[in-house]
């Protein structure tokens, strides 16, 4: 076990394993600690946790960035559009000459 190895060792201990390795949604996070006893390591605890757990919380994250990024997206397209007519009804020179072209 890599995770309490590297614990043991003083290191972070953390991996992830496939229960099954035909299965990529089978994988098991572990993450292990280390138990010390007047400043020395005598054990370790490992905690672990199924990715389909976490399969959920990690699909709303998701559509959420989605609707972030779209609502960005027609946000900053709404304020340049203003921007550009501020612009062109202060400049109506500008404007003209441009559409001229």
């Amino acid at each position: 076990m890599l995770d309490v190895g590297r614990t043991l060792k003083g290191i972070y201990g953390a991996r992830s394993s496939r229960l099954d390795e035909s299965n990529d949604r089978s994988s098991v996070l572990f993450v292990s600690a280390p138990v010390t006893r007047e400043g020395e390591i005598v054990g370790v605890v490992s905690v672990s946790k199924p990715q389909a757990a976490m399969l959920p919380f990690m699909e709303a994250t998701q559509e959420h960035i989605r609707w972030m990024a779209l609502s960005s997206f027609v946000a900053i397209a709404l304020i340049t559009s203003l921007f550009t007519s501020w612009l062109a009804a202060l400049y109506p020179s500008f404007a003209a000459e441009k559409r001229a072209c």
